[in-house]
């Protein structure tokens, strides 16, 4: 009955370290494939970020007010720095504030095998024009 018994399980252990190193493989892409994803986002923020930066400094001197074809410029020209593609640039029709979208597209190789094969992010930043110095 013993001998039985050991003779049902032959190969069992091939099965169960299969079944392991497919999870663990999963596991792995999912991990590495996040970690790009997750990189992505935060570089996608700087970079919006930087762009609304470099608009709001296009200060026309006469008016005191951003330059809005130059802000709109500036700001592509940062986000092509960062080889991004540049969404929707709007400058306030005051002239106080630029607002800038930025898109990335993730290559997810690991996960391709699964049939994700990339992600988009975008982020937005807004960055206002202040002027004069003011008491704390």
């Amino acid at each position: 009955m013993v001998i039985r018994c050991m003779r049902d399980e032959d190969g069992m252990a091939t099965v169960w370290m299969l079944g392991l190193a497919t999870i663990t493989m999963v596991l792995v892409a999912l991990v590495t494939d996040g970690a790009r994803v997750l990189s992505a986002v935060s570089e996608t923020g700087d970079t919006a970020r930087a762009a609304a930066r470099a608009g709001a400094l296009a200060v026309d001197p006469a008016t005191r007010a951003m330059n809005p074809s130059l802000a709109a410029g500036e700001a592509r020209d940062v986000v092509a720095a960062r080889q991004m593609t540049p969404g929707p640039i709007v400058v306030a029709t005051d002239g106080t504030s630029i607002s800038v979208t930025v898109e990335t597209t993730v290559d997810l190789p690991l996960l391709a095998l699964l049939g994700v094969r990339s992600r988009t992010v975008s982020a937005s930043a807004t960055s206002d024009l202040l002027q004069g110095v003011s008491s704390p």
